[in-house]
C-alpha cells in the first residue's frame, strides 16, 4: 500500500501532531504570525509544512519523514 502525503491537515490533527496542542494556541500562534493557516472551503487547514518547521522535520535528505 502506498501512503499519499497530505498537503494540510485539519486544526484537530494538526494540534495532535504538534504535541497535544490546544485549538486557542493553534490561533494564537496564528494571531502572533508563528503559524500559517490555508482556508479550503470554509474550513481552516495548517499546511504539512508548517507542522514539519516548528517540529524541526527536514524535507530533504535521507532522514526526510514521509508521514507528514
Amino acid at each position: 500500500m502506498t501512503m499519499i502525503e497530505r498537503a494540510a491537515y485539519p486544526l484537530n490533527e494538526a494540534a495532535e501532531l504538534l504535541g497535544g496542542l490546544h485549538r486557542g494556541t493553534l490561533y494564537n500562534m496564528k494571531k502572533r504570525g508563528e503559524l500559517r493557516f490555508v482556508k479550503i472551503g470554509r474550513r481552516s487547514m495548517i499546511p504539512a509544512d508548517e507542522i514539519r518547521r516548528l517540529v524541526g522535520i527536514t524535507t530533504t535528505g535521507p532522514d526526510h519523514d514521509s508521514e507528514l
